[in-house]
């Protein structure tokens, strides 16, 4: 994650990856799918990356000059790979709000994973002190529909310059 700070506020430019209120056509021409790292019937885990940088990326700064309460991260058409083997399999959209500097930085995050069969939407506030960061997973759409499940933050790879994430479907 991309972290942009000033003050007490700390936000993950590119963690829109928890800020994905996504739109639009699920993504079919991906190469992989989620079953690349495990996807089956049932309890699905995905271990995946999201690079530091990708996709496009946007700040809407409102109110007070530079980042504070209220202001947005969005980020469209972020590549998201398998861990295990590298292969794209999604891509995700998403958008992050400051709620308050305080934990290092209060957010509300949105964000959907587009999959060669559909869509999982994850979302909740959190706050970057959090250890490890988690959003629920609020639903889907194709054969995702009607998912549950969490979205964990492991770890960030600086040497790669990717975050790895688990998310974990039911």
């Amino acid at each position: 994650m991309t972290t942009a700070r000033k003050g007490a506020v700390s936000v993950a430019a590119a963690s829109l990856l928890a800020s994905i209120a996504g739109g639009g056509v699920a993504v079919a021409g991906h190469p992989g799918s989620a079953e690349a790292d495990g996807d089956h019937a049932g309890r699905r885990t995905l271990l995946l990356t999201l690079p530091f940088n990708g996709g496009r990326n946007h700040f809407i700064d409102l109110g007070r000059h530079g980042i504070s309460i209220g202001d947005e991260f969005t980020s469209v058409d972020t590549p998201i790979r398998a861990e295990k083997t590298g292969q794209l399999v999604a891509s995700a959209d998403g958008m992050e709000t400051i709620l308050d500097g305080h934990h290092d930085g209060t957010v509300q995050q949105e964000l959907t994973f587009r999959f060669a069969g559909g869509t999982v939407t994850v979302g909740g506030e959190i706050r970057h002190t959090d250890t490890p960061i988690r959003l629920g997973v609020t639903g889907g759409t194709g054969r995702y529909d009607r998912a549950r499940g969490q979205l964990v933050l492991l770890r960030e790879d600086a040497q790669r310059k990717v975050t790895v994430m688990r998310l974990e479907l039911r």
